[in-house]
């Protein structure tokens, strides 16, 4: 069985190839390691990728990625909505999907939030893969990718491999046919 990194509303390539495997280890379970960057996402803006994190009660660094908290203090939580929100606002379909995503920066327990970000995008794109929460290091790094309108295209360039939220957003319902087929729109 293959492990991957886990990372909150991870990269498209980690769907892509998620979708074509029976099962996927995901390393929840290991010690926190910044170097990880689970707590970080990267969303594509009309100035290119935007790395967003989810700020972390430092005392509790020493831990399992499960065992983090989220740091108490709201305003990077304001924030990183806000950012997500103004990239995505003009997007075909995201008033479909926010209130379903959005919930989850909200929770305070970083592993259960990357947790249910992978179960419920699995969810949304209609992903069987069994998903298994462990302990042992990454062994992949996915690379595949797809390609997409996004919603500032006509103006800029395809922004690759941002964050699993952005092919949602821009591409709604056809993003399941994209991340399992390949089949570029």
């Amino acid at each position: 069985m293959n492990i991957i990194k886990p990372k909150i509303f991870a990269p498209i390539s980690q769907f892509v190839y998620i979708a074509k495997q029976q099962e996927i280890g995901i390393a929840l379970h290991m010690d926190f390691n910044k170097s990880v960057q689970c707590n970080q996402l990267e969303i594509a803006t009309t100035n290119g990728l935007q790395k967003l994190s989810i700020h972390l009660n430092r005392q509790s660094l020493k831990q399992t990625i499960m065992e983090v908290e989220t740091a108490t203090e709201t305003t990077w939580k304001k924030e990183l909505l806000k950012s997500i929100e103004t990239a995505y606002r003009k997007a075909p379909f995201y008033e479909f999907y926010d209130y379903k995503i959005l919930p989850l920066f909200e929770l305070n327990n970083l592993g259960l939030a990357i947790q249910k970000s992978y179960e419920l995008i699995c969810e949304l794109l209609d992903i069987n893969t069994k998903l298994i929460w462990t302990e042992e290091k990454p062994t992949i790094e996915p690379c595949e990718n797809a390609e997409y309108n996004q919603v500032f295209m006509p103006n800029k360039q395809f922004v690759p491999n941002c964050s699993v939220l952005d092919i949602l957003f821009n591409q709604g319902p056809m993003a399941e046919d994209i991340i399992k087929n390949g089949a570029a729109i």
